[in-house]
């Protein structure tokens, strides 16, 4: 769940962080392959899907918003 920063960093393409969660969550993918992250407003709903980046933040691949 992204907070109310969060989800307008990310409705803007973005990329989020931990600043940017309402619920803490590990953001670092340790594998070669990114990791694909819904991207949810605090009332859950769906603003787009994201893929994690070895820096730890999360770039939105895809914007519904």
């Amino acid at each position: 769940l992204l907070n109310e920063r969060g989800a307008r960093r990310a409705s803007h393409g973005n990329d989020v962080g931990d600043a940017d969660l309402a619920v803490p969550a590990e953001l670092a993918d340790a594998g070669a392959t990114p990791v694909r992250w819904r991207l949810l407003d605090e009332a859950g709903m769906l603003l787009g899907i994201a893929e994690s980046r070895p820096s730890g933040l999360l770039h939105p691949v895809i914007v519904l918003v």
